[in-house]
């Protein structure tokens, strides 16, 4: 796998709230960082590990890999405790190692790449924890859920796969004892080992970031002020309800009416931030003048930054408090129509978009069964010099495999009686970076310019030069005469027509200068590359092959139900990997129905490699049963 992905690189996304917050807040190892709207966006544990990672000086690009490829050995590990052949382990992480996702997504700086290589670890310690009952599996299993729990948002789906692992855990123990009191008291001190372990991260988490931010979450858009002031706005009952849309123009209208704190938010959530916010809206779902449930949040805390409430942490909190106060306060009295919020990011109102479940289920499962191409992006175009400084230093990036071509340049060069002896690049500082001293006959320019006999016959020229993640158009073309005189232009301005100018103070006639063609040449593809683009096209069969499969094991299972022997704990394995799988589809089908597009790669990307995981498990474990079956029904030797 690292030999596939030795050409892939990071390369720099200019998403200012994603993977360049990543990196900026990775700068300042998280807490180090003065305090902002945006320092405390995003959960620690990703920057920090991307912090850690420079500081060891490896790649984070390698560094990814080596995590995801860790993560799933540990978990391979487990299944073998758990009973699963030799054979059968190193297919499942060939499948796993090999997902296609996995080639591109690690070229990007996402909280879902870490996410992906420690789940399957959290998971591979359940699992032991589930067969051993050690104190010891208990405690690293508990610390790896804490890192877990501070790398995304949706801690909801480790709650879960928590009481699904206790409810196993508990049954089994039952009926090897056949006394609840006695299962209970067998798993009570790993179950405690886990969840004390998982809370000590957490509340060290929350401290720290008090500390550094003075807020006691592991994010701000966690905070309880925050989701208090979005719940206070949620309880508005709208006159019409709009899908995707939580809290509306007319909402916010009537909001402003009772709550003076919202009201100072005004100027900006209706002037040009809330313009700015509503573009997503427009260009992702076609809906214009609102702000979508996906960036409502940030336009809030972004309109709230704009007019200065994120000095401090604690301003910030007080600001929200109070505005949420205010609105609730207005629907307790019954100003305001108010409505029902059980959870306080969920909108009331979305249970009316439950009806596009099936539609939001059919785009998310079409993410287990697709073609993942190679990516020809390596650097967002709009990309700053200092951003671009800042991707190479902290992620470490390998100029040698950033190379995205060649540029070629093809045209003439001449002076009058001075005739051009080099033509090359240059960068902002005058160096030139490649250059060209043949010539060649251009007889057509001659004839063009025949009224000046001192028109050289050789004047066409062809320069290449090789790009790695630069932006070729803001450098200058140098040109060097045999009389020592020196002229540069940039593309731009020469393919506008524009004249070289001296930087030598070189008298006389001017250089005439012409470009006929600029392309940028592809390099050849590697047999790792090709490797790779195989894989994307075909590891979809694949799947879709083990699905059918699966069906029919599932169906074997069903049939064999006496002889199953459903106390084997693979089956224990089989149903913790369901619910991490399920319950992580669930969630992002339900959103995609009802909040914003969810069908993005990343959002499944950690579950992916698990489904395959559990397709061959499940055949494999229906081929045994149907074995073990079969030779039970032989009649008996004479």
């Amino acid at each position: 796998k690292l030999w596939l992905v030795h050409e892939e690189e990071i390369y720099g996304a200019a998403n200012f709230y994603d993977q360049l917050n990543y990196v900026r807040s990775a700068e300042w190892w998280y807490w180090g960082a003065e305090y902002s709207w945006t320092s405390f966006a995003r959960p620690p544990a990703y920057p920090l590990w991307i912090a850690l990672v420079h500081t060891s000086g490896l790649p984070l690009r390698t560094a990814q890999e080596l995590l995801f490829l860790g993560g799933y050995a540990v978990f391979i590990a487990a299944l073998r405790a758990a009973g699963v052949p030799r054979s059968a382990a190193i297919l499942i992480y060939a499948a796993a190692i090999l997902h296609p996702a996995s080639f591109q997504l690690h070229n990007q700086v996402l909280t879902d790449n870490m996410y992906a290589a420690i789940l399957p670890m959290a998971l591979a310690g359940l699992i032991f924890v589930f067969l051993r009952s050690r104190l010891r599996d208990a405690l690293w299993t508990g610390a790896v859920l804490g890192i877990l729990w501070n790398v995304r948002e949706e801690s909801i789906l480790i709650g879960v796969l928590l009481a699904a692992f206790t409810a196993l855990y508990l049954l089994r123990n039952f009926l090897g004892t056949r006394s609840w009191k006695v299962a209970a008291q067998a798993i009570w001190k790993p179950t405690l080992a886990i969840f004390g372990v998982l809370a000590f991260f957490i509340l060290g988490v929350d401290c720290a970031n008090y500390r550094a931010f003075h807020a006691f979450s592991k994010s701000d858009l966690s905070a309880p002020s925050v989701k208090a002031a979005y719940k206070a706005l949620l309880r508005i009952r709208p006159n019409k309800v709009i899908r995707f849309i939580p809290v509306s123009k007319e909402t916010r209208a009537r909001a402003y009416e009772v709550s003076p704190t919202f009201m100072r938010l005004k100027p900006e959530l209706e002037g040009k931030t809330g313009q700015d916010w509503e573009y997503q809206a427009r260009a992702n779902l076609g809906i214009n003048n609102e702000i979508a449930a996906g960036w409502f949040l940030w336009a809030l805390r972004d309109a709230a930054s704009k007019i200065g409430v994120h000095q401090t942490g604690k301003e910030a909190a007080s600001f929200y408090w109070k505005m949420a106060g205010e609105i609730n306060r207005a629907c307790d009295e019954k100003r305001l129509s108010g409505r029902t919020v059980i959870f306080s990011l969920v909108d009331p109102g979305s249970l009316t978009s439950l009806k596009y479940l099936p539609r939001a289920l059919r785009r998310i499962s079409a993410l287990f069964v697709s073609r993942y191409q190679r990516s020809s992006q390596h650097e967002d175009l709009i990309l700053r010099k200092p951003e671009r400084q800042l991707y190479d230093e902290i992620t470490s990036r390998r100029a040698a495999y950033s190379r995205v071509g060649t540029l070629q340049i093809a045209g003439w060069a001449f002076r009058a009686g001075d005739p051009v002896k080099l033509v090359g690049f240059c960068d902002a500082g005058g160096d030139i970076e490649a250059a060209s001293i043949r010539f060649s006959p251009r007889p057509d320019v001659v004839k063009h310019f025949s009224n000046d006999p001192l028109i050289p016959l050789n004047s066409q020229f062809v320069l290449s030069m090789d790009l790695f993640r630069t932006d070729y158009s803001s450098r200058k073309l140098i040109f060097m005469t045999e009389s020592g005189a020196v002229f540069t232009g940039s593309i731009a301005e020469i393919l506008n027509g524009k004249s070289p100018t001296s930087i030598t103070g070189a008298v006389g006639a001017p250089l005439m200068c012409w470009i006929d063609s600029q392309k940028i040449i592809a390099p050849p593809k590697s047999f790792a590359v090709r490797l790779e683009e195989f894989a994307g096209e075909y590891y979809q069969l694949l799947v879709r092959a083990l699905i059918y499969a699966g069906m029919l094991a599932m169906l074997v299972l069903i049939i064999c139900f006496s002889r199953s022997g459903f106390g084997h704990p693979i089956y224990g394995v089989l149903l913790l990997l369901a619910v991490a799988v399920a319950s992580r589809a669930g969630l992002f089908i339900f959103l995609d129905a009802t909040s914003w597009p969810a069908n993005e790669p990343r959002y499944l990307f950690s579950v992916m490699p698990l489904f395959t995981c559990f397709l061959i498990l499940l055949i494999g474990q229906s081929a045994q049963v149907a074995r073990t079956t079969a030779i039970a029904k032989l009649p008996p030797r004479s």
